[in-house]
């Protein structure tokens, strides 16, 4: 005799329940980890600024750390970027 409810749906419900509290999880790191990374881009381009404005009329050359510094802060901005949109 076959049961009068099906079983399958439940459990079909169940499985779909477990994969969207997977799937917000896996988007409340990515967003954390995105966060992160926009806080150390925005951080170096700060630092990267103020270095260009404190040794401006400097006789020393500072043009290196300042491009490298402004490379890895857009870089650091990409990556939160690709993280927070999810790509």
């Amino acid at each position: 005799m076959e049961p009068i409810h099906n079983t399958t749906h439940n459990n079909v419900a169940e499985v779909n329940i477990a994969n969207d509290a997977e799937m917000r999880e896996k988007n409340r790191r990515a967003a954390q980890r995105g966060r992160v990374w926009l806080c150390a881009g925005v951080g170096l381009m700060g630092l990267s600024f103020g270095i260009n404005f404190l040794m401006f009329h400097s006789d020393q050359s500072f043009t290196t750390v300042m491009y490298v510094m402004t490379t890895l802060g857009a870089v650091c901005i990409v990556k939160s970027l690709a993280d927070l949109l999810g790509l």
